[in-house]
């Protein structure tokens, strides 16, 4: 293992260059030197800063949209499911759930369109929407 002062031997001849610079110029100039590079280190930082803020804050939104959505899916998907068991049920020869069918048909229908308002453009124009809209 090497000691401290090998390491610093190994190392110097890297900064030769920059220790000649500091020995010919003033303080006032070392430390206008000084002060730009900070204001360079700062500058870095600043704006790594606001990228990872920049990214944070567009997931968030997209993460805001995605709670406005729950409430209309899950509620479309009730409806949907209730639809099919009632559905189930007057195919099983209950012909009295006719009425609730028929009920339970304009509610998914109405489900169907608060969904629609509410999703994003690029999703309504899905294949998969349309699919799926299609199907009922």
């Amino acid at each position: 293992m090497l000691g401290n002062s090998s390491i610093g031997e190994a190392i110097r001849p890297i900064f030769i260059p920059t220790i000649t610079l500091l020995n010919r110029i003033g303080f006032t100039k070392k430390f206008t030197l000084l002060w730009l590079m900070s204001l360079v280190a700062i500058a870095v930082v600043v704006y790594s800063l606001f990228a990872s803020l920049d990214q944070v804050i567009r997931l968030s939104k997209r993460e805001l949209q995605g709670l406005v959505l729950i409430e209309p899916v899950s509620r479309t998907i009730q409806y949907l499911q209730q639809h099919r068991g009632i559905s189930s049920a007057l195919l099983g020869g209950a012909d009295i759930m006719e009425g609730r069918r028929a009920a339970k048909e304009r509610e998914v229908a109405d489900a169907f369109s608060v969904l629609e308002r509410k999703l994003p453009a690029h999703l309504i124009s899905s294949e998969g929407f349309r699919h799926i809209k299609a199907e009922w």
